[in-house]
């Protein structure tokens, strides 16, 4: 062989026949080696599908288990507490309106209707709760916790109280 510049070309040529031969031996290890090579990059291609199937699911797996954590963290009560209540006087409505605001903005803290009722009946002085203990006893017995019945009763109640200072009754307008 001999080069010419920056090509290779051979001097001499393969004689014919065992240039067939020979081909023939290439083109059959070619072909062996092309099919292996398939086979090879089908199962690449297989088990990279598989990873990217595993992948998927471990990424779905991960979103649900950080939004079970924010679900489990606990909610934080920010508004306020408002003061207990020991009697229907004047304040009454103060009172209530804190409470309501309390209830709207963290009632989902609580965690359910029976936490939001005991934490409105807590917040009531003992003879207030007596105003309402049939409607405590009604809830226990029935499981049915509506925080906002304690409004309507106590609301109604002090409606009915004489105002001494006045002479009038509360609600008769």
């Amino acid at each position: 062989m001999s080069f010419s510049g920056s090509t290779q070309q051979p001097t001499t040529p393969l004689p014919a026949a065992s240039s067939g031969t020979l081909r023939d031996e290439v083109m059959s290890i070619f072909h062996e080696m092309f099919g292996e090579l398939r086979k090879n990059q089908e199962l690449i291609v297989s088990r990279l599908a598989d990873l990217d199937s595993k992948l998927t699911a471990a990424s779905k797996d991960i979103r649900d288990i950080k939004q079970n954590i924010t679900d489990a963290e606990p909610l934080r009560s920010t508004h306020p507490s408002p003061p207990k209540l020991h009697e229907l006087d004047d304040n009454f409505y103060v009172w209530l309106q804190q409470m309501k605001a309390k209830m709207e903005e963290d009632g989902a803290a609580f965690g359910s209707d029976k936490a939001r009722f005991h934490y409105v009946y807590s917040r009531l002085g003992l003879n207030v709760q007596r105003s309402v203990l049939s409607l405590a006893e009604r809830a226990e017995k029935n499981d049915v916790w509506e925080y906002t019945a304690i409004f309507e009763v106590l609301s109604a109640e002090y409606r009915r109280i004489p105002r001494i200072r006045t002479g009038t009754f509360r609600g008769s307008a």
